[in-house]
């Protein structure tokens, strides 16, 4: 067989490893989508829900969007208390690598937040992400937001 012989294996050989190899490569899965999403804290708006007879536990709304494509999911609210003031503050997940592919539909989010002391006459801030200012208590404090922003309004009793 000599030297022609040797060169047609190879070459048979070559031919029938070339289709494996492409089709290894395209029909194989794709690792970055096998890996779970990558999620980062972002701060948000809230609406006030109400506040305990006790003024030690505020209720709060947020919204979500892109829930079936994982786009966002439920983080997590608490406050940050001093004397003249108490910073409630929610966040929610964001997915870092969705760019474009969320679908729209809202998902309302109920929190609470447990207080070290009554509120009492304590600035309510934070309901406006990035605003922490004593000046946004009547802000925060103002149910008709929660209307407006079409969240039903918790009963009088338990806005405290």
């Amino acid at each position: 067989m000599g030297a022609a012989g040797a060169l047609s294996r190879w070459a048979a050989l070559l031919c029938a490893l070339v289709p494996l190899v492409a089709c290894a490569k395209s029909s194989g899965p794709n690792v970055a989508s096998l890996s779970p999403p990558v999620f980062r804290d972002e701060a948000t708006d809230w609406f006030l829900r109400s506040i305990s007879a006790d003024g030690r536990t505020i209720a709060i709304v947020y919204t979500i969007s892109g829930m079936a494509s994982r786009c966002q999911r439920s983080g997590h609210a608490f406050a940050d208390e001093s004397a003249d003031k108490v910073f409630v503050i929610a966040y929610k997940s964001v997915n870092r690598a969705a760019a474009g592919g969320c679908t729209e539909e809202l998902g309302y989010i109920d929190a609470t937040v447990r207080l070290r002391m009554s509120l009492g006459r304590r600035a309510l801030v934070g309901c406006r992400a990035g605003k922490s200012q004593v000046s946004e208590d009547s802000v925060c404090r103002d149910l008709r937001r929660l209307r407006e922003g079409g969240f039903p309004a918790p009963s009088p009793s338990a806005a405290g």
